[in-house]
C-alpha cells in the first residue's frame, strides 16, 4: 500500500493545514475533502514531512508541535475501518461523502 500511505499522509498533512489556515478548532470532513481533491496541494506547503498522529491524545494529528483534534463526523467515518491505518484513498473518501451527506461535519 505504500504509495497510498504516501498519498494519506499527504491529504492528512493538507487537511491539517487547512483546518489551521481557516481558523477551525478540528479537522473536519469538508477539510479532508479538499485535501483530497487538492492533488499536489501539499507539495507546496512548508513542513509537509512532518506530520504524526497523536494517538495518547484521540484522534487526532500533530504539525508543528501543535495538537489538533477529528471533528466527530471523521471520527465517525473512519471508524469502521479502525482508523487511518490500513485505510484506502477511494474507502477514506467515500466514508466522507457519505458521512457529510449525512450531515455530518
Amino acid at each position: 500500500m505504500g504509495s497510498d500511505e504516501n498519498r494519506l499522509h499527504e491529504v492528512l498533512f493538507g487537511a491539517v493545514w487547512l483546518a489551521q489556515t481557516s481558523g477551525a478548532s478540528e479537522i473536519g470532513i469538508e477539510h479532508l475533502l479538499a485535501a483530497l481533491d487538492g492533488g499536489s496541494i501539499v507539495e507546496s506547503l512548508p513542513g509537509s514531512s512532518f506530520l504524526e498522529q497523536v494517538p495518547e491524545n484521540g484522534g487526532g494529528f500533530a504539525n508543528s508541535s501543535e495538537w489538533m483534534p477529528l471533528s466527530s463526523g471523521v471520527a465517525a467515518a473512519i471508524a469502521p475501518f479502525g482508523g487511518f491505518e490500513g485505510i484506502t484513498i477511494d474507502a477514506l473518501r467515500s466514508a466522507l461523502v457519505s458521512a457529510r451527506e449525512r450531515g455530518e461535519h
